[in-house]
């Protein structure tokens, strides 16, 4: 794997309230120890599009990481060659195997998320979608007993409220247990968000809190990722259709009320989509921010890349006001636009897998895109 140095951006303003000076004084307890930020890796470049995905730990110890791939020349962004694949790699990230198609159809099958429950059955979403009448088909589940060696049939997801278009899940990196609840999966659609449960990651009929700006259009809600926070509270990033930075939503009951959309200073000023948000064992709240300039193509895309936010838990008031760490620059250099979506997987508590997609456009007009990672190092 090619090693890419990456330019770090550091934000020293008053809104920062880490002491970054503090890290390996003695004085600091082992908690509070901010961590440090690799340099990116290239996991799987060529000329396939290889975009998005989640990744899980395997019973063997071996990770797997799960993701649409459309191969060939003609391959981007959209397109009915597109297949749900996987990767395995047996040394936590650092080498990667061949593709190995998981589920391919006659239709473009992406949007690919997901994540194992706490017995070990991984879950699987995809949204089956037709490229050439551009229009969405299907929003689907397989899930696997045996590490993704075989699959159950698909099963469709059907959306609460009538008539919602573009439905796929917007999970990024893990299947959330909630206690006394179950798990917890999100679907949505521009301005429509609902929540879904399920006893064992089969079954996810039951439905939730529903958050609908479909007729008022009040909020241009789309892709989420939901974090618990210690035993009670949930927190939801979600990314604004608008150009606008995200939303943020939390729950303080285990999921039993929630707040509706509230801005939050991510990224402020730039258009960013699917985040990631998740705790560590070390006290933080993360959240990384996929960052897309004005949403326009331009010298501005040059300059984009993951924006690292880290809270203290002890110190979380609410609504968060999110506490910036650092800048990761995209690997491609391209006034094209930025991918992102990064997907999260703990190796240990000292060390987690950040894997994202970046693109380019191709002297045929087609989107490139390719998946790097990065790690958190306690």
């Amino acid at each position: 794997m090619k090693n890419i140095n990456s330019r770090l951006w550091y934000l020293f303003a008053p809104l920062v309230f880490f002491n970054l000076s503090c890290a390996g004084d003695g004085d600091t307890p082992l908690e509070n120890l901010l961590p440090t930020i690799s340099n990116i890796d290239e996991i799987l470049v060529g000329e396939s599009h290889t975009a998005e995905g989640f990744t899980v730990t395997l019973s063997d110890g071996s990770l797997a990481h799960f993701f649409r791939i459309e191969s060939g020349r003609e391959a981007s962004h959209v397109g009915n060659g597109g297949m749900v694949a996987k990767i395995t790699s047996d040394d936590n990230g650092t080498t990667w195997s061949e593709p190995i198609i998981v589920y391919d159809s006659e239709y473009d099958d992406r949007n690919v998320h997901g994540g194992m429950t706490n017995e070990g059955r991984i879950v699987l979403f995809f949204r089956k979608y037709d490229a050439q009448q551009a229009i969405g088909l299907q929003l689907l589940h397989i899930f696997s007993d045996d590490d993704g060696l075989t699959w159950s049939e698909p099963s469709e997801i059907i959306p609460s409220k009538e008539g919602i278009e573009e439905t796929y899940v917007g999970g990024t990196n893990e299947i959330l247990f909630i206690p006394g609840r179950g798990y917890m999966q999100s679907i949505q659609g521009t301005g429509y968000l609902e929540l879904r449960f399920s006893e064992d990651g089969i079954d996810w009929s039951d439905v939730g809190k529903i958050w609908d700006y479909t007729d008022n259009g009040e909020y241009l809600i789309d892709e989420v990722a939901f974090t618990l926070v210690g035993s009670d509270t949930l927190v939801g990033i979600i990314r604004d259709q608008a150009i606008s930075n995200y939303y943020q939503v939390y729950s303080l009951d285990k999921g039993e009320t929630w707040t509706e959309p509230i801005d939050t200073n991510i990224a402020s000023d730039f258009f960013t989509v699917s985040p990631l948000i998740f705790t560590t064992e070390h006290n933080h709240l993360v959240v990384i921010a996929s960052e897309r300039g004005n949403k326009q193509l331009g010298p501005l895309n040059t300059q984009s890349g993951l924006w690292i936010y880290i809270n203290e838990i002890d110190e979380l008031s609410f609504p968060i006001d999110f506490s910036f760490f650092q800048k990761i620059d995209r690997p491609i250099k391209t006034e094209y636009f930025f991918y992102g979506y990064p997907t999260l997987e703990k190796i240990n508590r000292d060390e987690y897998l950040i894997v994202f997609s970046d693109a380019f456009l191709k002297i045929n007009n087609k989107e490139n895109c390719n998946l790097y990672s990065i790690r958190l190092n306690y």
